[in-house]
């Protein structure tokens, strides 16, 4: 592991000794943290980046669980196969907009999945080109259609082009910025209940048409709330407005400046300040599909992964490192994260077991597997372990991409979404329109192989997002797909088997968002980073993390490293449970 737990890895222990570097080992704080609810045995270690900020050592922390929730008829996996379309009722399988019926509906990129109501039941937010659309969960199960009572734009055009969900004011439910190619963004608040105001304007957000297509909430300066970090492209599918400023590109760019990227910061009362400038030239002007909070350098701070697309002919993805304050400089090209590639979406999780993040990466014509080998150090393993876009099936353009154990083996596997690009897409051209999906199971050697057909995710619609969450509560992953320009977007469930699982969401602030959460079972440790806000491309998933376990009854460890520096921990809890895990220093 790395500058986390009590089991430093070889590399970190060679990185130590070898630059004689100074590893501190920081000493209880308050009153949690010295009291008789502290375990000596965890004692977190971090690397002092200059900031000054101090981390305690692992407490007690609250946990609620939902008892074992067994799999009734494991078998129907084998006989009937592990998915079946979600019953979610007629409403939701139209998704007609309440608009005339002449008026054909156009979806957007991504989707949003999470409980927007407060009722404890999913919602889904369905961005679109024609009129958004939320659905609300139902006690039978079902989703119904309540766009016109919750939402702006419901009845006319929502020129939306994904969603990101985010606890904008701390008050514990969950916003909405919406991302739009040809339009300004929006910000739209929750009043709890699930209906939402639009406060674009009186939020500050700027009144810019720069061709939005994602956002990520994170806690960029360690204040206590979320900042936002927009992905920008270019305007494709309209003629670019002038409120969208591009200076001229450098002289070794043969495309015109992407972009500009935007960066938020929250100034705690429900505005936020445009601080892009703290982001170079690289960090702005890029055409950018993602950016994803992570603490990649493992210093207590969140830092930036930003995505790019022509990465060859202008800026290749970046990694900007967070000093704490919010203030970034960027990873160099040793990283190896440096990629000139056409790069769409982006997802990490800990897929060799060093405590270290690993990221999988879509591109066009092929995949990545960025493994970590040594501390901020990455190699691309994809081609060696077999994860490879299929030739003869014409996957030629990957989009939104998961990291997760969708069988539950312990294994991390590769969930990603085809489709063609635009220009294809608007000439129709048969040889690229139809790209099947990938569902990437790792083998027990460590290879990948696509099991989409046999599974029958191998869906030939026009794929950009994705979410891959456990939304039926039986403890195994299902997938939400948006059906990009044509609809609908459709939902699978999976059937139950025998193999164990433990799903664990943070009852916190800001729900956990970029929290990083360690299981230990038998001496293995399996690592997970809490990035809800921009799943799958464009998307929002349910704020929770998923382990698959096996064979495993209980685990020796859940540990969660807060995004304020806290850090928690309970001992044996038992499989086959969803769990929700309290920030250790809350008061009761």
């Amino acid at each position: 592991m790395d500058g986390f737990g009590d089991r430093p890895s070889e590399s970190l222990r060679d990185s130590i000794q070898n630059s004689m570097r100074s590893w501190i080992a920081i000493g209880a704080v308050g009153l949690l943290a010295c009291g008789p609810d502290r375990d000596p045995d965890l004692d977190i270690h971090r690397e002092d980046s200059g900031t000054g900020r101090a981390y305690p050592q692992a407490t007690l922390m609250p946990l609620t669980t939902s008892g074992r929730i067994e799999c009734a008829d494991p078998t129907e996996r084998q006989r009937l196969g592990p998915l079946f379309e979600a019953p979610l009722g007629e409403s939701f399988g139209r998704q007609q907009p309440a608009v005339p019926e002449a008026l054909v509906p156009s979806p957007g990129g991504g989707v949003a999945v999470a409980d927007f109501t407060g009722d404890g039941r999913l919602d889904y937010f369905l961005p679109a080109d024609s009129p958004c659309m939320l659905f609300v969960g139902q006690d039978d199960g079902t989703l119904a259609d309540e766009s016109l009572a919750r939402i702006p734009l419901a009845t006319t055009a929502c020129l939306a082009w994904g969603a990101s969900a985010g606890d904008l004011d701390g008050d514990g439910d969950l916003d909405l910025y919406v991302p739009r190619e040809r339009a300004p963004d929006l910000l739209w608040e929750n009043d709890g209940t699930g209906h939402f105001t639009d406060i674009t304007e009186a939020a500050g957000i700027p009144d810019m048409e720069c061709g939005s297509r994602s956002a990520s909430w994170g806690d960029m300066d360690g204040d206590g709330d979320l900042d936002l970090f927009v992905a920008r492209h270019r305007v494709i599918l309209d003629v670019e407005s002038d409120r969208c400023a591009r200076p001229e590109p450098p002289d070794a760019w043969d495309i015109a400046s992407g972009g500009p990227n935007l960066l938020l910061r929250n100034n705690g009362d429900r505005t936020f300040t445009d601080v892009s400038a703290r982001l170079p030239y690289r960090g702005i002007h890029a055409f950018s599909f993602m950016g994803s909070w992570i603490d990649i350098d493992a210093d207590g701070d969140l830092d930036l992964l930003i995505i790019n697309d022509f990465g060859g002919r202008s800026t290749p993805n970046s990694t900007w490192l967070n000093n704490g304050s919010g203030h970034f400089r960027e990873l160099d090209e040793t990283s190896g994260l440096r990629l000139p590639i056409f790069g769409m979406g982006v997802s990490a999780a800990d897929v060799n077991e060093d405590g270290r993040p690993d990221f999988a990466i879509t591109d066009i014509e092929r995949l990545h597997l960025m493994s970590s080998v040594r501390r901020l150090e990455w190699a691309d393993e994809a081609n060696a372990r077999g994860l490879r876009p299929s030739t003869v099936d014409v996957q030629f353009a990957s989009w939104g991409v998961a990291l997760e154990d969708v069988d539950n083996s312990t294994l991390v596997d590769v969930v990603t979404v085809y489709g063609p690009t635009e220009d294809p897409l608007a000439s129709a051209d048969t040889r690229v329109l139809e790209q099947p999906d990938a569902l990437f199971l790792q083998q027990d050697d460590g290879s990948f192989r696509d099991w989409g057909p046999e599974w029958g995710f191998d869906a030939l619609g026009v794929g950009r997002g994705l979410v891959v969450a456990d939304l039926d509560r039986n403890g195994w992953l299902d997938f939400v797909r948006p059906n990009y320009r044509t609809g609908p977007t459709t939902v699978h469930y999976q059937r139950c088997g025998w193999e164990a699982w433990l799903t664990v969401a943070l009852d916190g602030p800001n729900h956990g968002y970029g929290a990083r959460v360690e299981l230990e079972v038998d001496g293995v440790q399996q690592t997970r980073w809490l990035d809800a806000s921009n799943e799958g491309m464009a998307s929002t998933g349910p704020p929770q993390v998923h382990f698959g376990l096996g064979a495993h009854e209980a685990v020796d460890m859940l540990r969660v490293i807060w995004p304020d520096g806290a850090v928690g921990y309970t001992r044996g809890v038992q499989t086959r449970q969803h769990v929700v895990v309290g920030h250790p220093h809350r008061a009761d």
